[in-house]
């Protein structure tokens, strides 16, 4: 864990509310924004201190001892969930601006939501009050839901038994820290079977009712921004539960990673709080002054949910590397929609262009043309002059699993286009991510030629061979009226390898019809160095540099345009390649070894 400073509460009076105590601490100092803490199950309000860690000072921390705490009764659901919920709202001396609550409480949350606005909260002494659900924003750490392709049956009532004793077992484990190591695992059976049995069936009813209801909550009408966090392994939220979460909550950031564990707010509080702390800083900031309030790019971060492209789906089912690529692009221009940022806004309301210049991308597991593709984008550093860079992660979602497929880093510029009419002027915030045109600093070359033969003499020195060729830009492959898009760099290319291998005498259709061997990449990347323009000749070159271990070749491409007497260098790209077994019980397996003669093939000859 980062080295944060202990966080200090302090016990307020106790609510008591219909019978049941409710605990009532607080940390942070009077007057900054307040934010409530909503544990879940059989916890109990001080599984929030480590988290707290990350919002003390700048937040005034609420958290709530609730009627579901460890070692309670279940008197408590004579009242529904959701009304608890209230009452704890009602309980706090301010309005929060932000709630959190982890599992079942996250589930109570949205249930008051759905619900109304407003429910009643009564006192002992008959009072009634009315509780409104207006606060800012809210924060759900491992919801569970059951999306409606799930039927509520007996089958459903025994997995998720299963699941629920799994998953309490699991917090036992981790809030008896390291004693439970040194356990006997008998032992720690057998406090897993008493704390099991104290819960009894109506605890698990409690929770399963929550489960069964989930889909039919209406959310639709909750403007607020939310951030959802959950690990993809975790029963109550893994496969498609996600997605269909993600659809339910509106202007929702989701977060779902495999290392996230149920728990994670005990288990992984240098994760979740940062992230936490982040979420509550701009969803607290005062609206800006003005008619179009404008989020920050620094720190931000988003989830992806998309599916492949079915034109990528080449050989059998399996999708090729442009449609990874698309993917990773794809996600980045999500991640701008959800900040408010998307293309159509820049261009009409700032003049701006979007546009990708750099994607890098390791592929590190296959994709198939029914995978759903979950993923995250954050924004990282890039250079002075270089754009806005983001790091993005892809999983393909595999029954209760999600398998690794892409990590990627995807620059953008913001381009002031010469057709723009901006609106207004462009924001503080993006200003140091806009050029006047796309340019690399530093990484642009121009040569001077003279004639046809000094072009080819250029060319051929900068290729390493002969292999050259020329495309005259078409309009389908550009955006913003005439500049060429990084997604035709992209196709480009995957058609210079195709190329290239059949100018080398190793064409895809032949290979495959008589070895059996196609094509698969690991790693690519595209360089924008300057723009091109629709009507521009772009003058293409491509050379295998080298054949590593037999197993896989490394390629380059490069674009150039004539302008004038001056060769100007547009884009750069580079590839990793190698082959497999397309068919059979082998298919996709693994790299097949390169012999020989296609070694010199690939060089073009050379030794």
């Amino acid at each position: 864990m980062s080295a944060v400073d202990e966080v200090s509460w302090t016990r307020l009076p106790d609510a008591i509310l219909h019978g049941e105590s409710l605990g009532l601490y607080a940390a942070g100092d009077p007057g900054q924004p307040a934010v409530l803490l909503l544990h879940g199950i059989e916890d109990s309000w001080s599984s929030w201190q480590s988290v707290a860690q990350w919002l003390v000072p700048q937040f005034r921390c609420y958290a709530v001892d609730l009627p579901w705490r460890a070692g309670g009764d279940y008197r408590w659901r004579g009242r529904s969930s959701e009304q608890w919920v209230a009452d704890a709202l009602a309980a706090v001396p301010e309005r929060p601006t932000v709630v959190i609550a982890h599992s079942f409480s996250a589930n109570a949350l949205i249930q008051a939501l759905s619900a109304g606005s407003m429910l009643g909260a009564a006192s002992d002494d008959g009072a009634g009050s009315s509780t409104s659900l207006d606060f800012g924003a809210m924060v759900l750490i491992s919801p569970f839901y059951r999306p409606p392709t799930v039927p509520v049956n007996w089958n459903t009532f025994d997995h998720s038994l299963a699941d629920f004793r799994t998953t309490m077992t699991a917090g036992l484990r981790i809030r008896l820290g390291k004693r439970a190591a040194r356990l006997d695992p008998e032992v720690f059976e057998l406090m897993a079977a008493t704390m099991l049995d104290g819960i009894g069936v109506l605890g698990f009813l409690a929770v399963f009712e929550q489960f069964a209801a989930a889909s039919e909550l209406d959310l639709s009408a909750r403007p607020a921004p939310a951030l959802v966090i959950a690990g993809s392994r975790d029963p109550g939220i893994a496969g498609e539960r996600a997605e269909w979460l993600n659809r339910a909550i509106p202007h929702a950031t989701m977060q779902v990673d495999p290392d996230y564990s149920h728990f994670c707010h005990l288990e992984q509080p240098e994760l979740i709080g940062p992230l936490v702390a982040e979420f509550l800083r701009t969803a607290t900031l005062p609206p800006e002054k003005g008619p179009s309030p404008m989020p920050t790019l620094g720190g931000s971060s988003s989830t992806y949910t998309g599916r492949p492209r079915y034109e990528g789906a080449n050989i059998s089912t399996f999708i090729g590397f442009k449609n990874f690529t698309a993917l990773a692009e794809d996600a980045v221009l999500q991640h701008f929609r959800e900040l408010g940022l998307g293309p159509q806004r820049l261009f009409e309301q700032y003049g701006l262009g979007l546009t990708v210049v750099h994607s890098s991308v390791s592929l590190t597991g296959t994709m198939q043309s029914d995978d759903l593709i979950v993923g995250s984008v954050t924004a990282i550093a890039a250079k002075p002059g270089q754009g806005a860079a983001f790091d993005v992660r892809l999983a393909a979602r595999r029954g209760e699993e999600d398998v690794r497929v892409l990590n990627g880093k995807v620059r953008v510029q913001l381009v002031s286009e010469k057709d723009g009419n901006p609106a207004e002027p462009v924001p503080a915030d993006l200003a140091a991510f806009v050029v006047a045109e796309v340019s690399t600093p530093g990484a642009a070359e121009t040569a001077t030629v003279t004639g046809t033969a000094q072009l080819a003499a250029a060319l051929a020195e900068r290729s390493g061979n002969d292999f050259a060729w020329s495309w005259k830009i078409p309009y389908f492959a550009c955006h913003y009226y005439t500049r060429i898009q990084h997604s035709a760099y992209v196709k480009l290319l995957e058609e210079a390898v195709d190329r290239y291998l059949d100018h080398a005498g190793l064409p895809i259709t032949g290979l495959l019809a008589q070895r059996d061997w196609i094509p698969v990449v690991s790693r690519a990347r595209i360089d924008l160095h300057a723009d091109a323009y629709m009507g521009e000749t772009l003058l293409i070159t491509f050379a295998v540099d080298d054949v590593i271990k037999d197993t896989v070749y490394t390629a380059r491409m490069e674009c150039r345009v004539l302008r004038g007497d001056q060769l100007v260098h547009i884009a750069s790209a580079t590839i990793m390649h190698g082959y497999v077994i397309a068919r059979g019980p082998k298919a996709f397996q693994e790299l097949v070894q390169i012999d020989a003669t296609t070694r010199s093939a690939l060089l073009g000859g050379a030794a």
